[in-house]
């Protein structure tokens, strides 16, 4: 019993971190109690406050745990969102979804919390007690006993991007912001002046107005310039139309501003994440990234043009109000003064508030949007696993998180507009008290009162406008970090320079792999590869082979350098990949993947994606090559088919055959076939089989020989062995034996000196296949073992003739 309590202490004072989840072994008595805590927004700190458990029996005689716990303290900068999982190899008492004062317990502050909805209970945290749309009158502060804390991993916005954002002030912002609108300043500025024109004569308006009232009620007043009553009307009809000219100016040059910033952020905001590398993808969740380009850079465009708009119009109405309210009565302008400094200290404060809700809404918007893009790009499985209850709960709780940080925000706005509006009254009460006073004793006219008045009532409209202009701009700011990460982001492997770098003007297709070590950047404690080494000729045919999730695949993103190894290197026709032109090198590649990505567009769209100076002749020849022209040009429309979202319109072999062709329009240097075939039915398979065998038999060979040399350095019992294998030329004969397919498609940046399209003589070929009927189509077969590098290399059927083959058991394990 010792020996476990000590354990469980143990795992107290260290949560066990797993992904996006900290699990916390809650020790009690003889009863570990497991709850997952994930994070929903940027949280410092959680303190859990736990009280006990109580071990209830049902009528049947089983135990189920209760966990009593007292609450959630949150010690945070921001407002967060705690979920709570159940470890469901226990069981949990199911007897109400709401935390309930229990007196039963010596502390009656302590609460249950009980799931009813599945695993999971989404819990908003109070400042003071944890909530989940509960009243918290039911439920008191916790005990300031048996609390931890620990810190959890942000699973919405990168370590990297927090990083950046530190440094990230709001004047930091703002002169990002003014920089980008650059290309705005002409409209910007008209606007500004035609806003000063429209500003002057509103402004005017309240003394005009004045003066008429003196005009009309006092006989004496004396008539300006000698004017007469109806051109006194009439100018003023015109000075009202030239405001109103000018406002209309205004308006359509800040919405043209606006519109055009918003096109350039965005496409500026696509050009940096096309450009980002995988790593980057890997960290950021697509809905998160579609929502900044969408959302954000709405909020970002609004808050520099109509909102820097609006400010400007409400300072000057502010500054020429007071100038006027001073020069109609000083006395009662010094009241007016005495009533703006709280007003405006509230509205700062009030500014900073929702700069910080808007951070958390806009970063909580992104995961909604994150998750019903997933599940509507998968809505096939979801309704196949009768998903459908379960994903609306889940998208509803996360709208719940949205709409609790809404409601917040409705809340402070409630307040600080009804308190403004409240002041603005009782001051206007004020100023009448006062200024009736200085009326009866003649100290300033009705038409004086009446003008200072309507000032009053601008200013107060100004002042709230000013409010709005600072509360809109911190909305903008909390937005614009989240671009600004993303559009000055360095990408660590950048393909977008065509200039820089070494250029291959006609790959061989030699590929060396000398002691390469590589682990993924988002899993840095799993090693793919150790000290790999391997050699393939060019013009070979070489199949790899291997246990799955030991980087057959990853070979293939190495050599398309969507990462760097983090040892060794890579050479490609004796120089270093790291030194090519990462554009260009990209161009002597192709890779058929396991599950092809079709875009939402026709055939013709798809396969001209590759090579969109493709002739119809030549997408013809590769439909051919690829198996694919029958069933195409078997369509009413053919190449100009929609194939629908990611090609649901064709089947999984149809896509397949589509993806080769369009890998074949580019001529590749080097073809990667990774896994082809293996999520295909047999008539499915047999068709893109069949397409495969076209392809490779058909190749030609570098040299004289249609002998494929392959050298192989590998590591056993830490000696490196050169191992030389000479393939005979009966296997590439069986290959050759096959059906006939179309001449080769030369690219049309492979052009000879009279600019003529020429074909490749060779082509490198990377089968990843796990398929007997895959494998010994290859010249070669290279093993993965599950160290991370190469065990065996050999033809097909002489690995299997060997006694102890590795490659023979992994064929035996697969059967």
């Amino acid at each position: 019993m010792s020996s476990s309590s000590s354990n469980r202490s143990a795992s107290n004072s260290q949560p066990k971190v797993n992904g996006d989840y900290t699990r916390i072994e809650i020790d009690h008595e003889s009863n570990d109690v497991p709850i997952e805590i994930s994070q929903q927004s940027d949280i410092n700190s959680i303190l859990l406050n736990l009280k006990s458990n109580q071990i209830n029996t049902n009528s049947s005689g089983n135990s189920e745990i209760t966990p009593l716990i007292a609450g959630f303290a949150i010690q945070r900068n921001e407002y967060s969102s705690v979920r709570v999982q159940h470890d469901q190899s226990r069981q949990y008492s199911t007897t109400n979804s709401k935390y309930i004062s229990n007196p039963s317990l010596p502390d009656a502050n302590s609460a249950t919390i009980s799931n009813t909805s599945g695993s999971e209970t989404l819990i908003s945290p109070d400042p003071n007690l944890a909530s989940s749309g509960i009243n918290n009158k039911e439920a008191s502060d916790p005990p300031s006993k048996n609390k931890f804390s620990l810190k959890l991993k942000s699973s919405y916005s990168s370590e990297e991007e927090k990083e950046q954002m530190k440094n990230f002030t709001t004047f930091t912002a703002w002169k990002k912001l003014i920089l980008f609108a650059k290309n705005e300043y002409k409209l910007l500025g008209g606007a500004v002046c035609l806003l000063v024109v429209s500003s002057t004569v509103s402004m005017s308006v309240p003394f005009l107005f004045g003066k008429l009232i003196d005009m009309v009620t006092d006989p004496t007043f004396p008539m300006p310039y000698g004017l007469t009553t109806n051109q006194i009307f009439g100018g003023l009809a015109s000075f009202f139309a030239v405001g109103a000219v000018a406002n209309f100016g205004r308006v359509y040059m800040i919405r043209k501003a606006g519109e055009s910033m918003i096109a350039r952020l965005r496409t500026s905001l696509y050009s940096s994440m096309v450009k980002q590398d995988m790593t980057f993808f890997e960290k950021n969740r697509s809905g998160d990234l579609i929502s900044r380009l969408t959302v954000d850079t709405t909020i970002v465009s609004k808050s520099i043009t109509n909102n820097v708009s609006d400010g400007l119009r409400s300072t000057l109405s502010i500054v020429a109000g007071l100038s006027m309210m001073i020069y109609i009565s000083p006395k009662l302008s010094l009241v007016m003064l005495l009533v703006i400094p709280p007003v405006a200290g509230y509205a700062v404060f009030y500014g900073k508030f929702v700069k910080k809700i808007t951070q958390r809404t806009q970063q909580a918007v992104g995961d909604i949007t994150k998750e019903a893009e997933e599940r509507i790009n998968n809505i096939r499985t979801v309704q196949a696993f009768g998903r459908e209850a379960e994903e609306i709960l889940s998208f509803g709780k996360a709208s719940s998180y949205v709409y609790e940080l809404g409601k917040r925000e409705a809340l402070a706005s409630g307040l600080f507009y009804g308190s403004n509006g409240l002041v603005g009254n009782l001051s206007i009460i004020l100023f009448l008290g006062i200024g009736g006073k200085m009326v009866m004793s003649n100290e300033i006219s009705i038409g004086d009162l009446t003008s200072f008045m309507l000032y009053t009532g601008y200013v107060g409209s100004s002042l709230a406008g000013l409010t709005s202009f600072f509360s809109e701009s911190m909305k903008g700011i909390g937005a614009s970090m989240r671009l600004f990460y993303v559009l000055e982001r360095q990408p660590k492997i950048s393909s977008e320079s065509s200039t820089e770098g070494i250029i291959l003007d006609d790959c061989k297709g030699h590929i060396v792999f000398d002691n390469v070590n590589f682990t993924y950047p988002s899993r840095p404690d799993t090693q793919i590869f150790r000290n790999l080494n391997m050699e393939i000729m060019p013009g070979t045919h070489v199949a790899i082979a291997g246990p799955s999730g030991k980087g057959k695949s990853t070979l293939a993103l190495l050599l398309l350098r969507f990462y760097d190894v983090t040892g060794g290197s890579i050479k490609i026709d004796g120089h270093d990949l790291k030194d090519l032109n990462l554009k260009k090198w990209r161009t002597n590649l192709a890779i058929v993947p396991q599950e092809p990505a079709l875009f939402a567009t026709t055939i013709r769209n798809n396969l001209m994606y590759s090579n969109p100076n493709a002739t119809e002749d030549e997408l013809i020849d590769a439909l051919k090559q690829a198996n694919a022209y029958n069933f195409v040009f078997g369509f009413p429309k053919n190449l100009d088919t929609f194939v629908g979202e990611r090609g649901v319109s064709l089947s999984g072999g149809q896509k397949q055959r589509i993806a080769i062709a369009r890998a074949l329009l580019t001529d590749p240097a080097i073809l990667i076939l990774d896994e082809a075939t293996s999520a295909l039915d047999s008539q499915s398979e047999q068709s893109v089989q069949q397409a495969l065998d076209r392809l490779t038999s058909n190749r030609s060979f570098s040299g004289s020989s249609s002998t494929a040399a392959i050298k192989q350095k590998t590591s056993l019992n830490d000696q490196q062995v050169l191992v030389e294998e000479e393939e005979e030329e009966a296997v590439m004969m069986e290959h050759n034996n096959m059906s006939k397919s179309p001449t080769p498609i030369p690219s049309p940046s492979r052009l000879d000196s009279s600019g003529n399209k020429v074909r490749r003589t060779s082509r490198t070929i990377i089968t990843i296949a796990h398929r007997p009927s895959t494998l010994q189509k290859s010249d070669i077969v290279m093993v993965l073992g599950e160290n991370g590098n190469i065990v065996e290399t050999g033809n097909y059927f002489e690995l299997l003739s060997k006694q102890e083959s590795y490659f023979k058991k992994l064929l035996t394990s697969k059967d």
